[in-house]
């Protein structure tokens, strides 16, 4: 408790500021108070900016595709073997750079940490290809501030023209395309009459109704008896503009 004075015949007793905030100090500051001197008292309260960036994109920051670089499962020599994460269609499949059938090995161009396998168009077939559907959260996404980068590495065998192309179809919730990107193909020129794989990417911004994106991997045979369209690598990865 304070000194008493008197004033105008009543007694008042003055309390010392820093006892009272000894009993207050446990108590949260109400926003928009102020403090000694008048200077504001900041609040607890979060910015909405802060909210907005804790309202992550779930689906951000990472590669969507599974089985990317045809590294699960078993691969095959040439033949049709099943690929893990992947819905295929003709004689799509896998195969190891180590096979001695193989169109290419590691010595070829490709990516530098291309793993044990890589994609491959099949034998005795004009066309293959395989999809799969990467379900999108809308959280982030909504927002239409959200980049997409759709790269891979595609490629041939020597001087045929066989050729590859990797597509992403943004989807609402329906099912109904709203946008589409594509890479590919390299072409027996880009290559040079080189069997290998060249890197190709594409990006933009990820339509803000966007809840799946199919992604459809293409083999396309211009000659010879097997489709010699390769792929290695492939990479779907969202990022908040800002």
């Amino acid at each position: 408790m304070g000194p008493t004075m008197v004033r105008g015949g009543l007694m008042v007793t003055v309390v010392a500021a820093a006892s009272i905030a000894g009993v207050l100090g446990s108590a949260p500051a109400a926003s928009g108070a102020t403090g000694q001197l008048g200077s504001p008292v900041e609040s607890a309260s979060v910015r909405p900016s802060a909210v907005m960036s804790a309202v992550s994109c779930k689906s951000c920051g990472r590669n969507l595709i599974v089985n990317p670089s045809a590294e699960a499962g078993v691969a095959g020599d040439g033949d049709r073997v099943v690929v893990p994460g992947w819905r295929q269609h003709g004689e799509f499949t896998v195969t190891s750079y180590s096979s001695p059938g193989g169109d290419v090995d590691a010595s070829s161009p490709g990516p530098r940490h291309g793993g044990a396998n890589y994609f491959y168009g099949g034998s005795s077939n004009a066309r293959s290809w395989a999809t799969q559907t990467i379900e999108i959260a809308k959280s982030g996404v909504r927002s239409g501030k959200v980049k997409y980068r759709l790269s891979a590495w595609l490629g041939g065998y020597a001087t045929q023209a066989d050729r590859t192309t990797l597509t992403a179809s943004f989807r609402n919730a329906k099912g109904r395309q709203l946008a589409v990107a594509k890479v590919g193909p390299v072409t027996e020129a880009d290559r040079q009459g080189v069997s290998g794989m060249a890197r190709r990417k594409a990006k933009g911004l990820v339509p803000a109704k966007t809840r799946q994106v199919v992604v459809k991997l293409v083999m396309v045979r211009a000659e010879g008896s097997y489709n010699d369209g390769l792929a290695d690598a492939l990479s779907l990865v969202f990022k908040r503009r800002g």
